[in-house]
Order: structure tokens, then C-alpha cells, then sequence
């Protein structure tokens, strides 16, 4: 049986995200290959790993090999910044823990015949490690990365000077990064295969890469996760308003604000309501900027709930509403496809990509003014057009093996396979 390395620093077999994408790749990997995986976090700083340890102690997976990598006392001494708010001090905390895992790695093929090294997650470009610098003992593998995108400033026109000012400062440090760090173009350049997250991401590393590459969403679908039939069949019964439902942190990046200045306008139109999931620092004050502009009594604020809960608000919504400045392929839209619930966002970043062909409902950004405006009036058509619903859960359920884990698994699988045989071919 051949073995993978995957260096997965974020893996828990219970929360979602980055902690999801490790767990889904590893579990379902290792029903074809033995699989090392190099881990660092199942909560949420760098070290926090007793969830997945005490998981591990008791449970045994015959085809993987778990192995902790601890921080040092340097990238120790970064996250405790990071834990008191200071966020950014993570990629520093991360750059040692990632230099730690690549010294253990070493150590470690000393003694491990491996035949590929796949660098995983997080899916951010920033951190590519070290292991590519392994590349003469194995083949390397990077990715699904994402990361590459930067925000529209039409969307921050009603934003405060401060909000605006930090997101310019991030589109600058993001181009700085990308157009100058030696670190990354030597992982592009060193990397066999690079896997992006979408077609935005690859477009905007295209004169970086050197090896072959591909596109595979690091979100996936559980095959088992619904009877399909019977939520289609229930969701066509509904038909008096709209019921729309937001998920995610109440911060400025997923820009509830926008969907309230939608609902603003279409007040005195349609009917609806909308259930809000999730909370934040801005709870607040999007509450009081409800109740100015009268549209709080058509909103349910839920704060966060279980996941079971949050499938179920899916399952009970019509439409599911996004309005991030900016996303790879958010975890909400996987969930909202397997509860069958179409989903309307802005057509940049992964969206244009997972809601294409049908899947969805996209709204092209131009000013502020008029991005409302498309973005109301699409919901009223919708709300007129009940059938347009239909059409688009329709798209999903066709495509539900596409989109499932087991179908990007595969391709990966394959990208394996491939790497592997040009290895045998090159060593006769």
C-alpha cells in the first residue's frame, strides 16, 4: 500500500471548516492509501490538539498514522498574542510551527518510506511551509489554496473610514504577497501538483506555477446526509413570502449590512423574513440599524446555534443569502446544497465557480447603489417566480454526486495516481 504524508495542521472529526477539510481528506484517503498525518490544532489556537489526541487513544484507524506536532516556545510565544486578539500574530505563531513540522518530517523519513507529501491545510497561499523543500525525496502536492482574491470597494462605500482602511491595508498586503514572497513562489516552483480552491485563485497564480494543476473545492457533500426526493418534494409546498436565512459571524467581512439595505427596499414590496445565524461584534449595532429603518420586526436574530439547528433553519428556508466581501468556498453554501436550499451571493470568488450551471443565484457587483438594486430585484423575481426555486434545486440535486466528497476525493485519488505512475515510468 502506498503512503501519503499529509500535513493537515487544523483536524477534528466535529467542527467544521479547516478542521473539516483535514478530517474529511485523511478519513476518506486512508480507505485507499496509509496516511500520515501531521497535525496541530483540533481547537482553536496553535497546540490545542486534546480533542483529536484523546480521539485517536480511542480510536484506531488500521491506515493512519497520527502524529502531533507541538509548537516550539517561539511560535508558543506568537500565539499568545494571538489569543488576546492580536489575529495576525497567528501567521507568525504558524510560520515556526510550520518550520517545527518540517524538521519533524525530515526525522521522519528517515525511518517512513513515503511516496508523496501533500502540504493541506490551512488553505491560505501566505504560510506554504517547508515541505516543498523535500521535493528530490518525494513528490509534493499543495492545496486546495485559496486566498488570492481581494476585496471590491464598491461594497464598502457606507462602511466607517477604519473598516475601509483595513481592508485597503489587507488588498495591499495580499498583492505584496502575492506578486513578491520568495517563500511562496519557491513552494509554487517546488510543488509537483498545485490544487486551487477556484478558478480566481488559479487565475491569479497562473505565471507562478511550474508543475501541473488543477481545481478541486476543499468543501464537500455527504452523499448520506438526506433523502433528497423527500426534502424536494417538501420544500414545493411552500409559497406565502420569502423566508431567508443568513449564516455567519457578525463581522464585517460577511457584510449583513448589504442584505439589510436590501430589505430595506424591498420592505414595502414583498413579504419576508429573515432568520439571522450567528453572532459578533457588530450584533449590536446591525440590530439598532434594523430597528431605524423598521425591518427588525421581520427579522428572527438566533445568535449561534448546534449544527443540527442550523440544518434545520436550512431545511426551513427558501433562499439562503450571502453577502461576504470575500470567500474561498464557505462551509454554509456545502450545507445549504445538501439541505437542497438555493443560495444567492455576489459572482466573484468560489461562488462563481460552486453556484454556475444553475446551482444558484448571482449577483454582479457595479456601485453600491446598484448592486442593491440587482440584488432586491432578484430576490422579487424570485418571490414572483416561485418556480425559479424549483429550477435551481433541481441543478443541486443533478449535480449532487459532483459536488460530493466522494467525487473530489476521487479526484485527488487520481492526481495521486498519476504522480505515481510518472514516478514508476521515470525509474525504468
Amino acid at each position: 500500500m502506498k503512503t501519503i504524508l499529509i500535513s493537515a495542521y487544523a483536524l477534528s472529526p466535529t467542527k467544521g471548516s479547516e478542521y473539516n477539510v483535514g478530517w474529511e481528506f485523511v478519513t476518506r484517503l486512508s480507505k485507499h492509501y496509509r496516511v500520515i498525518v501531521c497535525y496541530g490544532a483540533s481547537g482553536d489556537f496553535i497546540g490545542d490538539t486534546a480533542e483529536i489526541d484523546d480521539y485517536f487513544l480511542k480510536n484506531i484507524h488500521n491506515n493512519i498514522l497520527p502524529v502531533k506536532i507541538p509548537p516550539s516556545k517561539i511560535s508558543l510565544f506568537f500565539n499568545f498574542f494571538n489569543k488576546i486578539g492580536l489575529n495576525y500574530f497567528f501567521y507568525f505563531s504558524f510560520y515556526f510551527w510550520q518550520l517545527n513540522l518540517y524538521k519533524k518530517v525530515v526525522e521522519l523519513l528517515k525511518v517512513e518510506h513515503v511516496d508523496i507529501i501533500h502540504q493541506l491545510n490551512p488553505i491560505g497561499f501566505r504560510e506554504p511551509g517547508f515541505l516543498w523543500k523535500l521535493n528530490s525525496k518525494c513528490k509534493i502536492v499543495w492545496g486546495p489554496i485559496g486566498g488570492g482574491n481581494f476585496i471590491n470597494f464598491a461594497l464598502l462605500k457606507n462602511q466607517r473610514f477604519t473598516v475601509k482602511s483595513v481592508f485597503l491595508l489587507k488588498n495591499i498586503f495580499n498583492y505584496i504577497q502575492i506578486k513578491f514572497s520568495k517563500r511562496v513562489g519557491l513552494a509554487f516552483r517546488n510543488s509537483d501538483v498545485v490544487i486551487f480552491c477556484n478558478s480566481e485563485n488559479m487565475s491569479t497564480f497562473s505565471n507562478r506555477i511550474s508543475g501541473k494543476s488543477y481545481i478541486i473545492s476543499e468543501q464537500g457533500i455527504s452523499s448520506k446526509i438526506l433523502d433528497r426526493d423527500s426534502i424536494l418534494k417538501e420544500k414545493a409546498k411552500k409559497s406565502r413570502g420569502l423566508n431567508l436565512l443568513f449564516v455567519g459571524s457578525l463581522y464585517h467581512r460577511k457584510n449583513l449590512k448589504f442584505l439589510l439595505d436590501v430589505l430595506i427596499m424591498l420592505k414595502n414590496s414583498i413579504p419576508f423574513h429573515l432568520e439571522v445565524v450567528g453572532d459578533g461584534h457588530l450584533r449590536e449595532e446591525l440590530t439598532k440599524y434594523a430597528i431605524n429603518n423598521h425591518i427588525n420586526e421581520f427579522i428572527c436574530w438566533k445568535g449561534n446555534i448546534s449544527r443540527n439547528e442550523v440544518l434545520a433553519s436550512f431545511n426551513n428556508a427558501d433562499l439562503h443569502c450571502i453577502c461576504s466581501l470575500s470567500e474561498a468556498n464557505t462551509t454554509v453554501v456545502y450545507e445549504a446544497f445538501s439541505c437542497l436550499t438555493p443560495t444567492i451571493a455576489f459572482n466573484i470568488n468560489g461562488f462563481s465557480d460552486t453556484l454556475s450551471n444553475g446551482r444558484g443565484f448571482l449577483v454582479n457587483i457595479s456601485s453600491y447603489e446598484n448592486t442593491v438594486i440587482e440584488y432586491s430585484q432578484m430576490l422579487m423575481s424570485i418571490f414572483n417566480n416561485p418556480d425559479k426555486l424549483i429550477m435551481v434545486k433541481n441543478s443541486i440535486k443533478r449535480d449532487f454526486h459532483l459536488l460530493s466528497w466522494e467525487n473530489k476525493i476521487f479526484d485527488v485519488i487520481n492526481i495521486y495516481e498519476d504522480l505515481m505512475t510518472t514516478v514508476n515510468e521515470k525509474s525504468k
